[in-house]
Formats: structure tokens, C-alpha cells, sequence
């Protein structure tokens, strides 16, 4: 998962049975499986107040090019 304020846009990269918590605010992720093979699921569960967007569009962060 890549995030686009890491310098180069390190990413991390999670197995099956991995999890991690977002604390949210203006991080930047994208989720990808790279495999061509293997299919992934992505479970997500967000908390948020009352008519937040469940989802900010962003722009590709400029410190790096995610294909």
C-alpha cells in the first residue's frame, strides 16, 4: 500500500491475516494487489460523523508516480 507523503512513496506491503488501523485526516493511501494470480480482499471499516464523505479524492501525491 503505498502512501503518498513517504519519501518515494514507500509502500508496505500486507499477507493474508494482516491488518492495520488509519487514523485518517489528509493521508493519502491506495490499495493494490500486484499479483496477476492471486485474487485479494480488502475489508474496510470506517467511523466517521455524521454527512462526512466516506471518500476524499486526491490528486497524485508529487513526491512519486504510482502505476
Amino acid at each position: 500500500m503505498p502512501a503518498g507523503d513517504q519519501p518515494g512513496c514507500a509502500g508496505h506491503t500486507y499477507t493474508a491475516g494482516d491488518s492495520f488501523v488509519d487514523e485518517g485526516g489528509e493521508h493519502v493511501h491506495m490499495l493494490r494487489n500486484p499479483s496477476t494470480n492471486e485474487t485479494a480482499d480488502t475489508t474496510a471499516v470506517q467511523i466517521l460523523p455524521h454527512g462526512a464523505p466516506r471518500k476524499t479524492d486526491a490528486d497524485e501525491p508529487q513526491t512519486c508516480h504510482v502505476q
